[in-house]
């Protein structure tokens, strides 16, 4: 179990994110992270962020993390489809052939 110097990071920024503060957001995903690199919903959310602030291939980078490691979440899927089509890519989601019906 991993010990957080201080509870939310999660919840906070998916707060944040939903208000439109991206800034806010961004931090709380990205000190989740410092504290449990490998927290799939975090590697997606961060990955929301940058997307939405147009950083078109880091948030590609971010929600490929976060589909490696919960391939099934097909919500995370169809956006990280939807980001390769945005840079003219749609074949590359074959890469996660297998992990959704």
């Amino acid at each position: 179990m991993i010990t957080l110097p201080k509870a939310g990071f999660l919840t906070d920024g998916k707060k944040f994110f939903d208000n439109g503060d991206l800034d806010s957001a961004e931090m709380n995903f990205k000190k989740m992270l410092h504290h449990n690199p490998e927290h799939a919903a975090c590697h997606y959310m961060l990955g929301l962020v940058y997307l939405n602030k147009n950083h078109i291939n880091d948030g590609i980078k971010e929600v490929e993390k976060a589909v490696k490691k919960v391939p099934w979440k097909k919500e995370w899927r169809e956006t990280l489809i939807k980001a390769y089509d945005v840079i003219g890519e749609p074949d590359r989601i074959k890469q996660f052939d297998g992990g959704v019906d």
